[in-house]
């Protein structure tokens, strides 16, 4: 098992990362990414992005509609102290996609990827409704894995007890609806990417957009991306709230307030 000190070191550079990725300078050195092709059942391979670097391995798990392409800004940077990879779900960017009913599968597809690439006892690191996934694994397979952070993804299609508010409780606090870009945001993949970090405030990579929008031959960007695998989430919510002891050294980040 992965030691409590180093977990949370691998959490602290993750965030500090995540937060800070549009201002810190890669680091030199860094191999360019290699991307695999990993099939976990018939018809349906994921997108498997190595960063390289040495040491414990760290496997990004991204939130609802992302790539594993949103980490490819400070990836790099986590790669000076860890070997890391990243998993996009199935449905989403390059990954096919087949339909699961059981978000088990979600999590065997997880841990298919590490066997065939023989990563051994990672820390698995996932944000937003990833925290699904985590909790599978913890809960269908212990063994070789080290530890998990949960990145705002600590929420109740993660794991609650009988006293924690349920999802539909989260889904009642609306807040006011979102921003949407506007035409002058959307002539390259660099406009709509300034309009995002001038309007959230932090800096998503290019590639990123190119995976999860469409555009003209141009890169004239046009609308977002209708991912098959957004037909998954309702399967991920269902029943949630399952896992409220998890078997395995974790660490839960939650970011407050929180929209």
């Amino acid at each position: 098992m992965v030691s409590k000190t180093k977990l949370v070191f691998a959490a602290a550079i993750i965030a500090l990362g995540a937060a800070c990725s549009s201002q810190v300078k890669t680091p030199q050195n860094i191999p360019s990414p290699v991307i695999h092709f990993v099939p976990v059942e018939k018809n349906v391979q994921l997108e498997v992005i190595d960063w390289g670097g040495a040491g414990q391995s760290i496997v990004l798990l991204a939130g609802g509609g992302n790539t594993a392409h949103v980490f490819d800004d400070f990836a790099p940077k986590l790669a000076r102290y860890f070997h890391v990879y990243g998993i996009t779900r199935r449905g989403f960017g390059a990954s096919q996609f087949s339909p699961v009913d059981d978000k088990s599968r979600l999590a065997k597809d997880i841990l298919v990827v590490l066997d065939s690439m023989n990563i051994h006892n990672p820390v698995l690191a996932g944000h937003s409704i990833a925290g699904v996934e985590l909790s599978e694994i913890a809960r269908v397979s212990q063994n070789g894995v080290s530890g998990l952070v949960y990145l705002e993804a600590g929420y109740p299609y993660a794991f609650s007890n009988s006293q924690s508010p349920g999802m539909n409780e989260f889904f009642e606090l609306k807040g006011p609806p979102q921003p949407l870009p506007e035409q002058k945001d959307l002539t390259s993949f660099r406009a709509l990417q300034n309009w995002n970090t001038k309007t959230y405030g932090f800096q998503l990579p290019e590639s990123e957009y190119r995976q999860t929008w469409d555009s003209t031959a141009e890169s004239k960007t046009l609308r977002r991306r209708d991912s098959p695998g957004f037909a998954i989430f309702p399967t991920m919510l269902n029943n949630s709230g399952k896992n409220d002891n998890i078997p395995l050294s974790s660490l839960v980040i939650f970011a407050i307030p929180h929209s």
